[in-house]
């Protein structure tokens, strides 16, 4: 007999959301980013903090003499 998978509630609406969202937008991953960045922009209008993690270059490795 197979083993039923459970379902999780909460994983099932990020999903759903995330799902509705890309609709809404017809998956156009240049308009949702735009979307994101009014967002983002109206979120620090209204006092939000907003934290940009720079990633940092990876050190170059030395040639082996």
């Amino acid at each position: 007999m197979a083993k039923q998978i459970s379902r999780d509630p909460i994983l099932d609406e990020a999903l759903r959301i995330r799902a509705d969202y890309c609709n809404e937008f017809h998956h156009d991953l240049d308009a949702m980013v735009e979307d994101l960045k009014k967002i983002q922009a109206q979120a620090v209008k209204e006092g939000f903090k907003v934290v940009s993690y720079e990633s940092e270059k990876p050190a170059k490795k030395k040639a082996a003499a």
